[in-house]
């Protein structure tokens, strides 16, 4: 870390922190209590889908930001596990159900296919198009956002 202006003031980026330091600066970033209605947020959603079940999920009003507020989804991941046959799952949000996934056909981690915008009058939900699985699937969701901040 290069020392940078006055006495004892630093600058740095999380590139030239140690692992452990930047799980710090992120949990707190993510821990601290937001002031007002704008706020950098984790969410992260967890749904169990019952053997051979196709009846989808829809996380209603779950989205904290700001009161279920307008949210930017920037990033994120979603796992799939506990599949023995082979499914078709998409999750999305509103009439973009397969924004976020699009056709999982397993077990696995995944990024976002895309950033995207959430309306407050939106809920992000899973899909489920075809489960042959004889086992219960944990789906989890977890999506980096924030309340947009206007004028």
């Amino acid at each position: 870390m290069a020392k940078q202006g006055g006495k004892g003031n630093k600058s740095f980026n999380l590139g030239s922190l140690e692992k452990q330091d930047v799980l710090g600066h992120l949990a707190n970033c993510f821990s601290a209590p937001v002031q007002g209605t704008t706020g950098l947020q984790m969410t992260v959603f967890e749904h169990r889908i019952a053997p051979e079940s196709t009846t989808n999920k829809t996380f209603t009003d779950e989205n904290p930001i700001g009161g279920n507020a307008n949210t930017q989804v920037w990033g994120g991941y979603i796992k799939i596990e506990g599949a023995n046959n082979a499914i078709e799952i998409d999750i999305g949000h509103g009439g973009d159900t397969d924004v976020f996934l699009d056709g999982a056909t397993g077990n696995g981690t995944f990024g976002l296919l895309i950033a995207d915008y959430i309306a407050s009058t939106e809920d992000v939900g899973i899909v489920v198009t075809s489960n042959s699985s004889t086992s219960e699937i944990k789906v989890t969701i977890c999506l980096l956002s924030c309340t947009p901040v206007s004028n």
